[in-house]
């Protein structure tokens, strides 16, 4: 029985909205910021990209806000240990959003990994809580869409 309770609750996925407590209001902006990692020539190499986007910038506002509420976050198993999730992973990508509305401001944290690992963070007040995206892409989608179309920050 607890073990079918725990299986119920890691896969009943959450919308976004319901992750950062927004309401049905649009979203007032929604800033992104992504740092992608590599090693080139044998020194490191960190490159930054941000977006800023509100509803009058339509079509990047429209195809962000498609990429992050078109998919489900079922919580991670790592949100039942007793111990705070006071650290991040960064894999080879990693982005933050600062996303508002008129009744909210949150930040969520984006981890990438080559493997295909997604993981996205958002801040509660016992560290983070981790969720997996049921689009197993949409994370990813939504950097190279950050990196095309942001400016470097140099």
């Amino acid at each position: 029985l607890i073990v079918a309770a725990l299986f119920t609750w890691r896969i009943w996925p959450h919308t976004l909205r319901e992750i950062i407590g927004a309401s049905d209001e649009p979203l007032d902006s929604i800033i992104i910021h992504v740092t992608e990692k590599d090693v080139v020539d044998g020194r490191a190499k960190v490159d930054a990209y941000q977006l800023e986007i509100s509803p009058s910038n339509s079509e990047a506002y429209n195809y962000v806000v498609s990429l992050l509420e078109g998919t489900k976050y079922p919580k991670g198993f790592r949100n039942l240990l007793p111990l705070a999730n006071n650290a991040i992973d960064s894999g080879s990508h990693f982005g933050m959003l600062s996303i508002t509305g008129a009744d909210f401001d949150a930040s969520c944290y984006v981890s990438y990994y080559q493997n295909q690992t997604e993981l996205f963070y958002v801040g509660s007040d016992s560290g983070f809580l981790i969720y997996h995206p049921t689009n197993r892409t949409v994370l990813n989608q939504l950097l190279t869409y950050t990196m095309e179309h942001g400016v470097f920050q140099e």
